[in-house]
């Protein structure tokens, strides 16, 4: 299997979870799955060690229960947000089952942006910038349809943008 991304600080988050919690085993929440390589790596390198992993693109998430599919009983997989997920596990979860870890590489993975039919790349002739290619609503519908309020809101509060008035009315 060819692995399409490389994943960041593999060995800073390997030394990070070096403790004898993780090491005993029990439950580590990966809430930015994408394709598995920093779940794979902390798989072999602790044998105790189950993870849940979760992301809200489906493309990767197919991605990595292939690639962690030799890790029976000890790894599963969520579709959707970490905030969502994780809400629901804490509930579901029994207290047999400790959680010793979360690990959360937050941000827009190479894979997302290599992808020109994404949308998230400026030099794609698309925009679409949906991580969950099942939701129907993209970044294209959001510029042309959006009030100058609400572009302006999106803009302040979800990209910091300092301008965001500014780029709010070029757009309408």
């Amino acid at each position: 299997m060819e692995i399409p991304h490389i994943p960041v600080l593999l060995e800073q988050v390997l030394e990070s979870f070096d403790a004898p919690l993780v090491q005993e085993g029990g439950v580590l929440l990966d809430c930015t799955l994408g394709f598995g390589g920093h779940s794979e790596a902390l798989l072999k390198a602790y044998p105790k060690l189950r993870i849940i992993g979760i992301d809200r693109d489906c493309a990767a998430l197919e991605f990595a229960k292939n690639r962690l599919k030799g890790f029976d009983g000890r790894f599963s997989y969520q579709l959707g947000s970490y905030s969502a997920v994780v809400a629901e596990l804490l509930k579901d979860l029994d207290s047999k089952q400790e959680i010793v870890g979360i690990l959360a590489d937050i941000g827009v993975s190479s894979m997302q942006f290599d992808n020109k039919e994404r949308g998230f790349c400026f030099d794609s002739e698309q925009l679409d910038m949906r991580m969950n290619q099942a939701q129907i609503l993209n970044a294209k519908e959001i510029v042309n349809t959006y009030s100058l309020g609400e572009l302006e809101r999106i803009f302040r509060d979800f990209g910091e943008i300092r301008e965001y008035k500014k780029l709010a009315r070029l757009i309408v």
